[in-house]
């Protein structure tokens, strides 16, 4: 069973003044308004793919997963389901009959099952295939639209909150 990964790199070009006065918060600073505006933004998409979702009785939703955690230096964020370990979640590993989102998401071909009857006589039942339904796809293209404009004005408010955080320290003191 494969993952599949939609890569979205984000560089902000432009805004001088923005970079500069990340450059003078410091690498820890810069990387906490990094990183909330990233949460943030995998919060949102994660409500979203929850409520595209098909309408179970909450077995899809709850394999519904986000991570940001920072990999070769970049931070990272992902929605998606089983991107955290086998552990977690209320369904555990792919051996659950409840893990079913990643074949309404892509589909399933139709197969043959053995099966054994009441008689203990066995059988091949025909299991029909499903469409995929693409929630976490259509969940990705609602948001990829307007993304990089998001993430400036969540990064530039933060980034202004913090400022003026530090203006009012240095005058008091």
């Amino acid at each position: 069973m494969g993952v599949s990964d939609l890569n979205v790199s984000i560089k902000l070009q432009g805004a001088d003044a923005f970079q500069r006065a990340l450059r003078e918060l410091g690498k820890v600073e810069a990387e906490k308004i990094r990183r909330a505006a990233i949460t943030k933004e995998t919060k949102d998409m994660e409500q979203t793919a929850r409520s595209l979702a098909p309408r179970d009785e909450g077995a899809v939703r709850a394999q519904i997963d986000r991570t940001v955690r920072k990999q070769k230096g970049e931070l990272i964020g992902r929605v998606g389901v089983g991107i955290k370990a086998r552990s977690s979640g209320r369904y555990k590993g792919f051996e659950s009959r409840k893990n079913l989102a990643h074949i309404i998401e892509f589909g399933r071909k139709a197969f043959f099952m053995r099966v054994r009857g009441r008689n203990g006589s066995k059988y091949s039942v025909r299991i029909p295939g499903t469409p995929g339904d693409r929630f976490l796809t259509r969940t990705a293209e609602r948001h990829l639209r307007g993304l990089e404009k998001r993430m400036a004005d969540r990064m530039s408010k933060s980034l202004l909150r913090k400022l003026r955080k530090l203006e009012k320290a240095r005058g008091a003191g």
